[in-house]
């Protein structure tokens, strides 16, 4: 019975650790991400890095010039990233898994 509670505390504490959320935009024009109530220019080519963030609080919302906004359902929690593209918003893993 022991191993099984050190188990559930050991997997808690590894989903309640911040970690940075990355979010980059590989396509061409400049976006606005929403995390949190918090409006991030992300420009195209580029991306941004939110130190110590953790898991969103809940959906993030990605906004085109065009008005055209992408909601990705949350919480979105590192090491997964959100990935801008031409015509599309995601939430993908860490490179390489």
């Amino acid at each position: 019975m022991l191993g099984v509670t050190v188990l559930g505390v050991v997997a808690l504490a590894a989903c309640s650790a911040p970690g940075d959320l990355e979010i980059s935009n590989t396509g061409p024009e400049d976006v606005v991400v929403v995390v949190d109530g918090q409006e991030h220019d992300v420009t195209g080519d580029g991306g941004v890095l939110l130190l110590e963030n953790g898991c969103t609080d809940g959906d993030v919302v990605v906004r085109r010039a065009s008005g055209v906004e992408t909601v990705l359902p949350g919480p979105v929690c590192p090491p997964d990233r959100v990935l801008v593209g031409e015509t599309v918003a995601e939430v993908r893993p860490p490179s390489g898994t």
